[in-house]
């Protein structure tokens, strides 16, 4: 199972808080198509949070 947070797009990043650059947003789009590319079948599982939520929070969310 691999779990993405979210992300908010802001002009300055804090990344801790899940505000990213227009640019790292559009990285973190082409790593999340690359990873269900890559990680299909029955054996992978790909979650994402819809919102930015932390790494306990979403950690949970990957246990529903």
């Amino acid at each position: 199972m691999i779990v993405l947070d979210g992300y908010v797009v802001s002009p300055n990043e804090q990344t801790k808080r899940g505000r990213v650059t227009r640019e790292m947003a559009d990285n973190y789009e082409s790593y999340y198509a690359a990873l269900l590319e890559t990680y299909t079948g029955p054996r992978y599982r790909v979650v994402r949070c819809p919102e930015h939520v932390g790494f306990a929070h979403a950690v949970k969310v990957s246990s529903n």
